[in-house]
């Protein structure tokens, strides 16, 4: 499952005429995705014992749901409101050579 979960960046080298150009800009948006995955498993490793000691207990999940959720809900909109303003200068922290215009696309 690892190689075919990799293989589309080896793919994109080999099929496309500027394929590294590319694969640089699609290894830098896979790197953001895996960092985002990362922080909701280790979200939902943190939540999965709770709730589970809770519904054993038979208490109300309801708080700790939306309690939860607010704070997914807070740090998706911080994130999301830094990245549209900041977008070019987190664009640099990820490539080398940023161009302006993905940058500006990666801020929507």
């Amino acid at each position: 499952m690892a190689a075919y979960t990799r293989l589309d960046a080896v793919m994109l080298e080999r099929m496309l005429p500027d394929g590294k150009i590319q694969t640089d800009i699609f290894a830098a948006g896979y790197r953001l995705l895996e960092a985002v995955n990362v922080v909701g498993f280790l979200f939902a490793g943190l939540l999965l014992p709770m709730f589970s000691r809770m519904l054993q207990k038979k208490e109300s999940v309801a708080s700790l749901l939306r309690f939860s959720y607010q704070i997914i809900w807070v740090g998706t909109w911080t994130i999301a409101i830094v990245r549209g303003f900041f977008a070019t200068k987190l664009w640099h922290y990820f490539t080398m050579k940023p161009p302006l215009f993905r940058a500006t696309c990666w801020g929507f």
